[in-house]
């Protein structure tokens, strides 16, 4: 499997009207469509994604459903605002059989300086 050729699309995570709630079965119907349309991989609950609002439930949930729902290979963001958080997403996205895993560099730091 080589993730890097073809295209990959960075998926939207829709939430349900009230509050940050993920609609599941809108994203199912997403990673209908984009599966029909031929993408070769999607990366799932990035920034597109809003993965922020989300805890862990349901963004373990969600990547064990989108995982089982694709046809083509899904890489889940794991990242969180401690390392045991992205750790403890990195296990569970790959237990429920994802591709791959993403994660981004911290987005704030204690002893980060603007220059």
């Amino acid at each position: 499997m080589d993730l890097l050729k073809g295209v990959n699309v960075a998926a939207a995570t829709p939430r349900r009207e009230s509050g940050h709630e993920i609609d599941l079965g809108l994203t199912l119907e997403i990673v209908d469509f984009l599966c029909a349309a031929g993408v070769a991989g999607i990366g799932l609950l990035g920034a597109t994604g809003e993965f922020v609002h989300y805890d862990f439930e349901q963004r373990t949930r969600l990547a064990s459903l989108i995982v089982r729902r694709s046809r083509v290979p899904v890489v889940v963001n794991v990242t969180h605002s401690t390392l045991d958080g992205s750790v403890r997403l990195a296990r569970e996205a790959m237990t429920v059989g994802a591709a791959g895993v993403l994660i981004m560099p911290p987005y704030f730091s204690a002893t980060a300086r603007m220059t």
